[in-house]
């Protein structure tokens, strides 16, 4: 298991400042640990620290919220059936549609 050190930014005015205290998170992969991380609401960005396996310090930037793959995917799924009963059908097929994704 690594240890990545999650800092949550966000803008105040225009300038981006710390929103929380660094947050500590155990994963096995930097992937795992994002799904683990949730952050406050005023969180904009996140940056994420930790040392690999070699012993080298490693940095990622994240925007929040994060959208891994396979959600958008599934955003492009969705996005292309609604295009579809928006063709078809008109205005309340494509609200049935959008209270369906969510």
């Amino acid at each position: 298991m690594r240890e990545y050190t999650f800092i949550s930014k966000g803008r105040a005015e225009g300038v981006v400042v710390d929103v929380d205290l660094p947050k500590k998170i155990s994963a096995i992969s930097l992937k795992k640990a994002i799904a683990k991380f949730s952050p406050k609401e005023l969180c904009t960005m996140a940056v994420i620290y930790w040392t690999s396996r070699k012993g080298n310090e490693s940095k990622k930037v994240i925007t929040m919220p994060y959208i891994n793959r396979k959600q958008e995917k599934v955003g492009y799924k969705c996005t292309k059936k609604v295009n579809k009963t928006m063709n078809k059908s008109g205005v309340m097929q494509l609200q049935k549609v959008i209270l369906y994704l969510h």
